[in-house]
């Protein structure tokens, strides 16, 4: 399970923090509101975990109300309210934390506590206002975190599911158990539950959502689509699920969320069978996937890269293997992608090679596949992702946000426009042949005699089949994603060099390649819990063939080539 810490967060927070809380309001704020006395301001800013963050103490002054932190969480002492205000039966307070200013709005229920919505620079944490003075400790993973590791790694799924069950009597619909429903939802028909139960489980946690307000229950209902995917026991369920969600989304809400409700709706009503409604919200969605689309290609890159204009001796032939491992739920791997497309515009076949392995870092990534998971463990330095490999040798890794990619961009051209100014140390004859649904690949490869006499060698002829442009609109806001390898024909290993000589010979069906990827990715998202949202097809279209020259003493490439697999995949 990955968060933002606590004490990250917060210490960023309460930089150059001074002053306590004044604020103005009606003569009859005290008596409108109900805010007299103390009250606790308490976030669910991490799973599991509710934090007190501090003690307003609230008291009438004539015609107005002023309020005052008390107790406070380290760093949050000097904290102040700057405005209170109910409207429409809902409390806001202002409050201003270091520099920055956000804002608590919530309402009360029956029992006397104001749910709603803390903004932290965009990000909408559920809140309550509750009465008391004792500030419970800093949360620093709390009792429920073990408990749920248990549960979560427990194989059985019966006993998984009744462990998760416990943990929601905890705080039946509470917002820091969003993860726990999520996840019980995620193994509700591997368990065997029926409708009726998941059901129950749904209401508890959307009657939970409601309290903090529309925005909220619309996002927990969003959430319990993902963890539903695909499950069809409660496609009924999901149906009712989605219209909600997609009904309450209007049309000046931001076209990402309206497409993303659409898609939902169009997934669960297919898994209904319900044939109609899933065809009107697939149009709907495809109609907003395009303007999304549209939108992206007129901001991503945010720069036109250069075109490469030549080498400064033509006798320097040396193809270099631009090798990227990315993921597509990886917010910092977004400047490295947007590079590598780049560079692949900048750079001709005969000079750059590019390859990107997806993987499940962060999250699950159905780019991924078994030949890209071994690729990254074939080099021990890899430390996660971004990773940059050139010529096998790392540099460049790391990455950073759309706004950093130009800077990345530019640190790939420096080592690239170096490194090509190099002769080939291998010779590779690739031919590729497509007849329908195979192709035939024949590489034969020839190290030059220093190399191939060098006893200390281990080289390797290695096929790669890429795709050139795969759709799938990532957690990281990427939406197309270029050269991804499928598979690596004849193995990761490649075929060994005796000599400094060597020959591949291997035939793809593009029928078994798709069932093999989609078998691996059924197996993953069972062991998993799933993947976010729906899966891309595996289209396998517009493929190539990469072979490439390797020495595993050192990791180096000695050369590489690029033959178009032609025709498409029926």
């Amino acid at each position: 399970m990955r968060g933002l810490s606590w004490r990250y967060l917060w210490t960023a927070l309460v930089l150059a923090v001074a002053g306590t809380g004044l604020v103005a309001s009606r003569a009859s704020a005290a008596e409108e509101t109900g805010l007299k006395g103390t009250w606790k301001l308490v976030v669910s800013l991490q799973p599991l975990n509710d934090t007190d963050l501090f003690v307003l103490d609230f008291k009438p002054e004539g015609d107005a109300l002023t309020a005052t932190v008390g107790a406070a969480q380290p760093g949050l002492e000097k904290s102040k309210v700057t405005r209170i205000e109910r409207k429409d039966g809902k409390v806001a307070l202002d409050v201003q934390i270091g520099g920055l200013a956000t804002t608590f709005s919530g309402k009360p229920d029956k029992n006397g506590k104001i749910y709603g919505l803390l903004d932290l620079r965009g990000r909408a944490v559920p809140s309550r206002l509750e009465r008391g003075d004792n500030l419970a400790p800093e949360a620093r993973g709390g009792p429920l975190v073990p408990v749920f590791l248990e549960a979560r790694n427990t194989k059985d799924a019966k006993a998984r599911v009744r462990k998760y069950g416990d943990l929601t009597e905890k705080d039946p619909g509470g917002a820091k158990l969003a993860i726990v429903y999520a996840e019980l939802l995620k193994s509700a028909t591997e368990a065997g539950l029926s409708e009726q139960q998941v059901k129950n489980y749904l209401d508890e946690w959307f009657n939970g959502a409601k309290r903090y307000g529309e925005a909220y229950d619309s996002q927990m209902k969003s959430l319990a689509l993902e963890a539903l995917s695909g499950q069809k026991p409660y496609a009924g369920l999901a149906v009712n699920i989605a219209e909600d969600v997609d009904k309450s989304i209007g049309a000046s809400a931001p076209i990402e969320a309206r497409a993303k409700a659409a898609s939902a709706l169009a997934q669960a009503a297919k898994l209904a069978g319900k044939t109609e409604l899933a065809a009107s919200a697939s149009a709907k969605a495809s109609k907003l996937e395009g303007a999304l689309d549209e939108e992206f290609h007129k901001k991503v890159p945010p720069f036109k890269p250069e075109a490469f204009a030549e080498r400064k001796e033509k006798a320097n032939d040396r193809v270099l293997l631009l090798e990227l491992f990315t993921g597509a739920q990886c917010p910092p791997c977004v400047a490295a992608d947007v590079a590598f497309d780049a560079a692949n515009q900048t750079y001709t076949p005969t000079e750059v090679i590019g390859l990107q392995y997806h993987l499940h870092i962060p999250g699950p990534d159905p780019l991924t596949n078994p030949d890209s998971v071994a690729r990254a463990e074939y080099y021990p330095d890899l430390q996660g992702t971004p990773g940059t490999y050139f010529n096998g040798k790392e540099a460049a890794s790391g990455g950073g946000s759309l706004a950093n990619s130009q800077d990345k961009y530019k640190e790939y051209r420096e080592l690239i426009d170096k490194a090509i100014e190099a002769k080939k140390q291998a010779k590779i004859d690739l031919k590729v042949d497509r007849s329908g649904d195979e192709i035939k690949i024949v590489a034969t490869a020839h190290a030059d005699n220093a190399k191939g006499a060098d006893k200390a060698s281990k080289l390797r002829l290695r096929l790669a089949l890429i795709e050139e442009q795969v759709r799938y609109p990532g957690g990281n806001g990427m939406r197309f994603h270029h050269h991804i390898v499928r598979a690596m024909p004849g193995g990761v290993a490649g075929k060994e060099m005796a000599g400094g000589e060597g020959k591949a010979e291997v035939t793809v069906k593009l029928s078994e390649l798709r069932g093999q990827l989609e078998a691996y990715l059924s197996d993953f998202a069972k062991k998993s819990g799933g993947f976010p949202g729906a899966l891309p097809d595996i289209k396998l279209e517009k493929l190539s063939v990469v072979a490439f020259v390797q020495d595993d003493a050192d990791k180096s490439v000695l050369h590489a080539v690029l033959a178009p697999a032609g025709g498409e995949s029926k």
